[in-house]
């Protein structure tokens, strides 16, 4: 709940992306390694 408030979004929008971010970062996957940085974004 926090997190679709914190981007200002639906809770499904919300709780899709932080399972597809969950999902990258799994240790299994090689798709994202190394550094990785993050931006903060506001629009709107």
């Amino acid at each position: 709940m926090k997190r679709h408030r914190d981007i200002n979004a639906t809770q499904k929008t919300a709780w899709s992306m932080l399972h597809r971010i969950r999902k990258a970062h799994d240790n299994n996957n090689p798709s994202i390694s190394g550094v990785i940085e993050v931006d903060e974004t506001y629009i709107g």
